[in-house]
């Protein structure tokens, strides 16, 4: 029987924690990719796991992961990020989350170094990659906790801008109050309002590179009840101000 299995989408980065996001932040995907530390350390968060991982290791994010949270890790962490997909779409990864540690670094060192030069010999070693990583993936476990807060994650998406109660999450999730935050804090390893931070300032960041809008007015726009309280939610999540997010300018 013939099989064909076409690269849809292939990319691969250098970036430093930093420039890939802010400690609290919850980073969502559709596709698998694949991250190798290159310097430094951080810590992420998984169905209430707590994964940290550094120089040396490298992170496997299949598909059916779909989210998870970032916890904490020095803006100088460097690492590379591999993203594809195939067409049509082939389950080379059928794990979740899976750290590995002291991986030897070579190959993702020629995917990166001949991506712009030799499209096709880097493609060829993602495929060395993959083909060594499909003998160690993990099947992926069963929802848990991370079902039960789904619809409440949902809601704070749909919503952040507007005064939202841990009892109305609650109701969502048909949890008690004190129950359901138990949960949310372990699956996401912060509280349902420092998780609507995040969801906020990640929109705040994306206005200010994107935007001519002021502060005053990005914080009224996202519901804040104060430009200044708006600065200390920012600088909170992000480790910065929104002058230095938008090069010296308010």
């Amino acid at each position: 029987m013939d099989k064909e299995l076409f690269i849809n989408k292939y990319t691969v980065q250098k970036s430093t924690f930093g420039e890939m996001c802010a400690a609290g932040d919850e980073v969502c995907f559709q596709a698998p990719c694949i991250g190798y530390v290159t310097r430094g350390s951080f810590s992420i968060r998984y169905k209430g796991k707590v994964f940290e991982v550094k120089r040396g290791d490298l992170i496997c994010l299949a598909s059916s992961a779909s989210r998870f949270s970032v916890l904490n890790g020095k803006p100088d962490a460097e690492l590379y990020s591999v993203g594809f997909s195939f067409f049509p779409p082939a389950a080379c990864m059928s794990g979740e989350l899976q750290v590995i540690e002291g991986y030897a670094r070579h190959i993702v060192d020629e995917m990166f170094a001949t991506y712009d030069d030799d499209f096709l010999y880097s493609v060829s070693c993602l495929y060395r990659l993959l083909s060594d990583l499909h003998g160690r993936a993990r099947p992926a476990e069963e929802g848990g906790g991370e079902q039960i807060v789904a619809p409440a994650l949902e809601y704070i998406g749909r919503h952040c801008t507007e005064r939202i109660r841990v009892s109305e999450l609650a109701h969502l999730c048909n949890y008690s109050e004190s129950g359901f935050y138990k949960i949310f804090k372990e699956q996401t390893g912060m509280t349902p309002i420092r998780y609507k931070h995040g969801v906020l300032i990640r929109r705040a960041v994306e206005l200010l590179q994107t935007s001519e809008k002021s502060v005053d007015e990005i914080s009224y726009e996202l519901g804040f009840s104060s430009a200044n309280y708006f600065r200390k939610v920012f600088y909170s999540v992000t480790g910065k101000t929104p002058r230095q997010i938008r090069g010296g300018r308010e």
